[in-house]
């Protein structure tokens, strides 16, 4: 049998060189038979669309994450310093100490801090009861302008050694809480009592969203009188004149303890008390607030003993702020 070879005219060369062309990408850039691609400028404005949006979700995650450690960081040393605080009363048969100064800056004078307070005084009184200096520091402290630390005099803590402000050193008159060097017992109950927070009332804020409505809500990090740590709802006002900032404790729909203190232009403001929701009779819902403390205009002080009465429904933050408008009445242009 006779095998017979026809000639095709193709080699195997070429055979292959065919199916690699067929095979192979088009060709290499820079081939000028086929020029590269770029990217068009659409393509580009989507790109830096989708980075925009995931930038905008991610930072107010980051940022969250953040405070939620710093605030953490920050009850640490509240509970710290209640132990402090403990063992110095047990030491002084169950007393607190008694400060002299007020929350405001500049009302003690000291060679460590230019601007000392009753705070100052607090860690000089419990420092040496503590792991160290450091939990003296609220790791978001700013400033407090409703204290007088404003926002280019940097960190309380630099101004006055401490970030938390102790218990009111208020007047207590007629309806003030004595707080000042009493004895932990008599505060009743003791769950409601501060004995000392941030002195920043929006260091640890957070927003909180209602469907489409978000609102910043204010708050400080506290230490109670039966020693537990927490977070303290806070008003803070501004008004043209001055910053304020009022903490609200107990049960907020009878009754409770207030405090309110701020500063305007040159002078100053420091009340607490109680607050009171009638629940009987025809005057159910109506709001009382019996305050007492001091309000000081240039160095002349003067004394406040009142009881403001709101009617049926009132808010307590809407009647604080009325009863700072009071307050700024008395203080001077």
């Amino acid at each position: 049998m006779r095998c017979r070879i026809y000639d095709v005219g193709y080699s195997v060369a070429d055979v292959c060189g065919f199916w690699v062309k067929q095979t192979e990408p088009a060709r290499q850039a820079g081939n000028p038979e086929t020029p590269s691609r770029g990217f068009t400028l659409v393509e580009l404005l989507v790109v830096m669309a989708v980075l925009t949006v995931l930038v905008a979700i991610l930072l107010p995650v980051v940022a969250q994450s953040r405070n939620r450690a710093r605030a953490a960081a920050c009850l640490s040393n509240l509970r710290q310093i209640g132990n402090a605080l403990q063992i110095y009363a047990q030491d002084w048969s169950d007393r607190l100490p008694k400060l002299g100064g007020t929350a405001f800056a500049g009302s003690v004078h000291t060679t460590g801090w230019p601007d000392g307070s009753c705070a100052t005084l607090a860690r000089l009184a419990l420092e040496r009861r503590t792991a160290g200096r450091g939990v003296f520091r609220c790791p978001n402290d700013m400033c407090a302008p409703e204290y007088g630390f404003g926002e280019n005099d940097g960190p309380v803590y630099a101004r006055a050694g401490s970030s938390y402000l102790p218990w009111s050193t208020a007047r207590p008159g007629r309806f003030g809480i004595e707080v000042n060097g009493v004895t932990i017992a008599s505060l009743w109950p003791a769950s409601a009592h501060i004995l000392l927070r941030d002195y920043g009332s929006n260091w640890h804020g957070y927003r909180s969203r209602n469907g489409m409505t978000v609102k910043a809500v204010e708050h400080a990090n506290a230490l109670f009188a039966d020693g537990h740590v927490k977070a303290a709802p806070v008003f803070s006002f501004s008004t043209s004149r001055g910053e304020y900032a009022c903490t609200v404790t107990g049960n907020r729909g009878t009754t409770g303890f207030v405090t309110l203190a701020g500063k305007s232009g040159s002078g100053c403001v420091e009340l607490n008390g109680k607050f009171a929701v009638s629940t009987s009779g025809g005057g159910a819902g109506a709001l009382r607030l019996s305050l007492s403390g001091t309000v000081e205009d240039e160095g002349s002080p003067y004394d406040v003993d009142r009881v403001f009465s709101f009617g049926s429904g009132a808010e307590l933050e809407s009647a604080l702020r009325q009863v700072i408008y009071w307050v700024e009445s008395l203080i001077g242009t």
